[in-house]
């Protein structure tokens, strides 16, 4: 488990090849995803875990949380939450929003979709790759 109930694949992160870009946009847009995640999901597992291919490497978000709904493109809009008036810890409807001008302004992407496998949400922070 890593920082606070995360459970971290350092094995996957750790074989990342190196990225461009900011190392602080990213810190945060990770941070803002995660803290998304803690609070919507309630208490559900979350995980994070490296991947990468030809083009980009990527960091995925994952929880077993309720999932994003039926438009997972529509969170990213400035002051949006998820679910209005359900007794969550307030919020401005920013973090995602943010983080996604932080991976977009560094060449990168941040998406989400509801997992396939089982109930929750994927989160899918991608880089470009150095040239080596």
């Amino acid at each position: 488990m890593g920082a606070e109930g995360v459970a971290l694949d350092a094995p996957s992160i750790q074989a990342l090849p190196l990225v461009l870009g900011d190392a602080a946009l990213a810190q945060r847009a990770l941070a803002n995803v995660i803290e998304n995640a803690r609070k919507y999901a309630a208490g559900a597992s979350l995980a994070v875990r490296g991947e990468s291919d030809a083009a980009r490497a990527s960091l995925i978000v994952e929880d077993e949380g309720p999932g994003l709904g039926a438009d997972p493109e529509s969170l990213f809009g400035a002051f949006v939450r998820g679910v209005q008036g359900d007794g969550r810890a307030p919020g401005l409807g920013l973090g995602l929003a943010i983080a996604r001008a932080y991976q977009e302004a560094q060449g990168g992407r941040l998406e989400a979709e509801n997992r396939l496998d089982r109930k929750g949400a994927r989160f899918t922070l991608s880089f470009q790759l150095a040239k080596t």
